[in-house]
């Protein structure tokens, strides 16, 4: 994981006949109009798999989507709007659940 600032989370993915599906523990997010979830496969193609609003506490519990298959997720990214990177969860070397 690597980390803007103060923000920290945990992440799974889990595999589905149709892809993958993340889910997000995230803590100390800096604020923002909103944050984009993105999953990236191993060449790098980026595909949306969820959007939400800012939080009072700066937590937020997310879960997300996405047509790219678990075995090729190579990690997935939290951005805000704007497209700067606040947290990267890498998964290429984690074993698929």
């Amino acid at each position: 994981m690597v980390a803007a600032a103060t923000t920290t989370g945990q992440a799974s993915a889990s595999a589905w006949e149709w892809g993958t599906t993340v889910e997000l523990q995230l803590a100390d997010l800096p604020r923002r109009d909103g944050y984009v979830l993105w999953a990236v496969d191993d060449d790098g193609r980026r595909e949306r798999a969820g959007t939400w609003g800012s939080t009072e506490s700066g937590a937020a519990l997310v879960r997300g989507a996405s047509s790219i298959p678990r075995t090729e997720l190579a990690r997935v990214e939290v951005t805000d709007r704007q497209g700067r990177t606040l947290l990267t969860f890498n998964f290429s070397e984690l074993p698929s659940t």
